[in-house]
């Protein structure tokens, strides 16, 4: 079932659905806080939306949710990665890659 589909109830109209911003609207609108693919999805379209300090943040949500040790390694290095893509800069302009 599509995410649409779970909240609407109506099969998604694939010609409205543009972007990684309003899959994350869809995808925001389900209620699967403890399903790991939640996290990681969201984190994928939050690191595509170049909001990296949250695309860790969920990442590492995911990791922590994962069953087996080698999703755990990978979602954990998936967060890492997020961290440094897009460092944050201070208002010194100081690059830091710490969320």
């Amino acid at each position: 079932m599509h995410a649409h589909t779970a909240v609407s109830g109506e099969p998604p109209d694939w010609r409205q659905i543009e972007g990684p911003g309003a899959a994350l609207n869809l995808v925001e609108a389900l209620d699967l806080g403890g399903y790991y693919p939640f996290h990681a999805t969201r984190a994928d379209l939050l690191r595509r939306l170049e909001r990296s300090d949250e695309a860790a943040a969920d990442h590492a949500v995911a990791a922590g949710l994962a069953p087996s040790t080698a999703e755990r390694d990978h979602l954990s290095g998936q967060a890492a990665r997020a961290s440094e893509r897009f460092p944050r800069i201070s208002p010194t302009g100081i690059v830091s890659s710490e969320a």
